[in-house]
Formats: structure tokens, C-alpha cells, sequence
């Protein structure tokens, strides 16, 4: 329920249905068959829809019916990413990371460097390149093609929660977040950081929207209760300064 017109990602019948000034929309349910697991992550593309049980990852169509195919880990899945329709990213547990060709729903790479579990990974943009951040404190750099790591980032003193790649007046910069309170700029061609931005508490993710604005969630505790606050920043404010 929300207090504003949503951004609606499924809806039934293709009308909202209004109360008391609110607005409420239903979504389809995607069924999981008999998996009594919880979920661990979940990732969309264009055509399918990834769901990672445990070390299971089972696929379904964007209408939500499950598909005839499933791929089993060999450990258990912290996160999922599409490159495309015709790769998925799969973080591990265990700090591996798993490339699925989805043209034969089975494995292809696996890289090995991360001593611990992988929170998020993205790939490049001409998919030459994957960028992951793990709870062993670094930010890794892997040439998908040749398999190997090309760069290890180790700025951030506590768990990466989250990666985003942006473009700033033909400079692209990998953003990254952690729970030790910092958000670094890295300049990707000169492979340094160029910006930092201090928050003072733990960040769980962040996300850009109308590549202007960056959108942190982030985690206060106070004494035994928990409580998550939303930030919202200018990217251009930042960026305009260097450190």
C-alpha cells in the first residue's frame, strides 16, 4: 500500500484499484513447486526470471510459470545477476562467482579469489568485464574472457554491500557501498578512487535514480531496536569535487 501512484511492475487486469486516497495493485505469485527453502536472491531479464534456493536456482518465464530447467550449485547462491538473456552471474558463499549460459542452463566460468560471500556483482557494459564485492572487504575486477582477476579493490574496512557502475561526463565510475559508512568513487580508467563520501552508518545498498540522485538505505541501531532510513543525494554535488 502506498500513499502515491507506484511504479508498477506487474499488475492485474491493467487497472489500479483505489482506497481511502491509497493505492493498492496485485502481482502475480510465482510458485516454487515443492523448494521449502528461503529465497537468497533473485535476478529479471528480458526473458527470464531467476530465483536461487539454497544452491538451486530455478528459472520461469516473465508470465511466471516455472520452466522445465533448474541448475545446482556447488554451494549456496548469495546472489544473481542477468548480464543478459544469455548469461546469469551467480555469486557463491563461499566467495566463488559462477557464469550460466543460459543457451544450455549449465556453467561455463567459475572464478576463484574472494575468501568470503559474495553480496553483488555487475558487469560491464560491453561485457567484457565483471566487478564484484564481497563480506572479505574488496571489490575484484575480472576479465570474463580470459577468466582471471585483473585488479583487486581493498579501500573499504568493512563488508561491500552493494556495486553500481555510472557515467559522469564520459567518466564511468564503479560506486560502491559498506557497512563501514563510506561510498567510494573509483575511476574505472584511472583506476583510483576520485571521491569518497562519509555517511557515518552502516549502508545496506544504494541504487541512482534519473541518473541524478543516489538513493542510500541505510541501517541506524539504537540500543535493541533497528531502524532503516532512506538518504537522497545530488551525484552531480559530488562529483563536482575531488579528493
Amino acid at each position: 500500500m502506498s500513499f502515491f501512484p507506484p511504479v508498477e511492475l506487474i499488475r492485474k487486469k491493467n487497472k489500479l484499484i483505489k482506497v481511502n486516497n491509497d493505492y493498492s495493485f496485485e502481482f502475480n505469485v510465482l510458485k516454487s513447486g515443492k523448494e521449502k527453502a528461503s529465497i537468497k536472491s533473485i535476478s529479471i531479464c528480458s526473458i527470464y526470471i531467476a530465483i536461487a534456493y539454497n544452491n538451486t536456482i530455478i528459472f520461469n518465464n516473465l508470465k511466471g510459470e516455472q520452466l522445465d530447467k533448474k541448475y545446482q550449485c556447488r554451494e549456496n547462491v548469495s546472489k544473481l545477476k542477468f548480464r543478459d538473456e544469455k548469461m546469469l552471474g551467480v555469486g557463491l558463499e563461499n566467495g566463488e562467482i559462477e557464469l550460466i549460459g543460459m543457451f544450455c542452463y549449465d556453467r561455463i566460468k567459475t572464478f576463484k579469489g574472494h575468501k568470503s560471500s559474495i553480496n553483488d556483482l555487475i558487469f560491464s557494459n560491453n561485457f567484457q568485464s565483471l566487478y564484484t564485492c564481497s563480506r572479505d572487504f574488496t571489490i575484484k575486477i575480472w576479465n570474463i574472457w580470459q577468466g582471471i582477476c585483473e585488479h583487486t579493490i581493498d579501500y573499504h574496512m568493512d563488508n561491500i554491500t552493494s556495486l553500481i557502475l555510472y557515467n559522469n561526463n564520459d567518466t564511468d565510475y564503479l560506486i560502491s557501498s559498506s557497512y563501514d559508512g563510506f561510498i567510494y568513487f573509483y575511476d574505472i580508467i584511472k583506476k583510483k578512487h576520485t571521491n569518497k563520501l562519509e555517511i557515518q552508518e552502516p549502508i545496506e545498498c544504494i541504487y541512482i535514480f534519473e541518473k541524478e540522485y543516489l538513493i542510500l538505505s541505510v541501517r541506524n541501531i539504537l540500543l535493541f531496536q533497528q531502524k532503516r532510513s532512506f538518504i537522497l543525494i545530488v551525484l552531480k554535488n559530488i562529483l563536482s569535487h575531488r579528493v
